[in-house]
Order: C-alpha cells, then sequence, then structure tokens
C-alpha cells in the first residue's frame, strides 16, 4: 500500500489563512478542505511567521525548500565503505564490529 501526498494548492492556503483569521479550528478547517487535521497543523508550524500564516508567503517558502537537497545516508550505495560493510555484514560480523 502506498502513500499519495499532494502539496497543498494556493487556493487551499488561501482558505486556511481566510478561516484561521475568522477564527476557525484547523479540525474544521480540515473538513472543509478534505484534508487531515495533521496536515494543516504541519503547514501551520512550518509554513507561519510568528503568531501570523500568509497563504502567498506560506506557498512561496515551500516551493522554494521543495528544492532544497535532503541530507544524503552515512552509507550510499556503490562506495567503497558501503562495500566494505555489506562484505563483512555477509562474513557474519556483527555491526558493532
Amino acid at each position: 500500500m502506498t502513500t499519495h501526498y499532494t502539496h497543498l494548492t494556493i487556493e487551499e492556503r488561501v482558505t486556511l489563512m481566510i478561516m484561521r483569521m475568522q477564527g476557525a479550528s484547523l479540525r474544521a478547517i480540515a473538513q472543509v478542505l478534505g484534508r487531515q487535521p495533521s496536515t494543516l497543523s504541519r503547514e501551520v508550524r512550518r509554513q507561519s511567521q510568528p503568531g501570523h500564516y500568509d497563504a502567498s508567503t506560506a506557498g512561496a517558502r515551500a516551493r522554494a525548500l521543495r528544492h532544497v537537497p535532503r541530507r544524503s545516508k552515512l552509507l550510499a550505495p556503490g562506495s567503497e565503505l558501503f562495500q566494505v560493510v555489506h562484505s563483512m555484514l555477509a562474513k557474519g560480523w556483527s555491526p558493532q564490529q
């Protein structure tokens, strides 16, 4: 089973901003948008300035962060260290050795 994630659209962000200004709860907004409350909670937490959520700023920030590279794995497959660790584990060595 795979989960398909879609980013919030600008329309959803504007609705979130307006309903937040009107005092609606995240749970009520989530029901209107057909999203999980946790999705909106993360959006507000990640994309807000202290005490204020702005849809256009949030959208621009989300687009910018979408292209930030993720931290690489410690043992990149194909690297020399990966090959050494893999061969030692195959020989029965424990990861602590």
